[in-house]
């Protein structure tokens, strides 16, 4: 669904007037760690813990 919206609508930042902005909090790069996170969420950690990688026991 979400990249379904991407492909429909473009990348929707959270700034105002939806311009594009590289940020990680509100732009571009938190939309991909986002999709990280939705894609690995056992090796990807949430952005707010500060936290490094996950590791697993295959690297």
């Amino acid at each position: 669904m979400i990249l379904e919206s991407i492909n429909q609508h473009g990348w929707r930042c959270g700034t105002l007037l939806g311009v594009e902005t590289p940020g990680l909090m509100m732009g571009l790069a938190g939309i991909g760690y986002g999709l990280l996170r939705l894609a690995e969420p056992q090796r990807v950690p949430p952005v707010l813990l500060l936290a490094p990688p996950f590791m697993t026991s295959s690297h």
